[in-house]
């Protein structure tokens, strides 16, 4: 009997081995004919005209762009302002690069974004985004040294510096704007 389970066992075996190659081609080479244009590239964050309002002198923004082409990609650049910030040249996918980086030396005002991909033909396509980094307040007066919107935070917004805190202030949860208002001192009554 126990013979008889090996013989089934071992037949079963080979049957799965050999059903499993049924259906699938082998690989082989195809030629990918001439190249039929340029690389596509797309960018996705951030879009053209994506604006960043933090307090911080500094920050960081996030990118993703996509660059495809009909043969292969040679090599792909990031820049911004004119200063490169990543370069590739290996690819997992050769037609197909899809990539997300944070860059985190974005200063306040305006900066462009470029993106360029070539291919094995030399053929390159660039692609722009402008963003820009806001100021947390732009000053309405001549002459103004001082604004403090209490959203949240003790930050004089026209020098960018922090309050020092004396006592015990707060913010009340409602608001009529923004995320909470100056709740100040509790009344005492005598």
């Amino acid at each position: 009997m126990k013979t008889i389970k090996k013989y089934i066992s071992l037949l079963l075996i080979l049957l799965l081995a050999t059903a499993c190659d049924d259906g699938i081609d082998p690989i082989s080479r195809v030629d990918p004919g001439p190249d039929a244009g340029a690389p596509l590239v797309t960018i996705e964050r951030p879009i053209n005209g994506f604006s960043i309002q933090v307090p911080e002198p500094v920050t960081s923004v996030n990118i993703k762009f996509r660059a495809e082409d009909d043969i292969e990609l040679q090599s792909v650049s990031v820049k911004i302002d004119g200063a490169e910030i990543a370069f590739y040249d290996e690819f997992i996918d050769y037609r197909v690069f899809i990539e997300e980086l944070v860059y985190d030396e974005v200063t306040t005002g305006s900066h462009v974004l470029e993106v360029s991909a070539t291919d094995l033909s030399g053929n390159t396509t660039i692609a722009t985004s402008n963003f820009s980094k806001e100021p947390p307040y732009t000053p309405l007066f001549p002459g103004e040294t001082f604004y403090m919107d209490f959203d949240g935070s003790f930050t004089n917004l026209v020098t960018v510096t922090d309050a020092t805190e004396v006592g015990n202030p707060g913010f009340a949860p409602e608001a009529r704007v923004g995320t909470g208002a100056y709740a100040g001192a509790k009344q005492i009554l005598i």
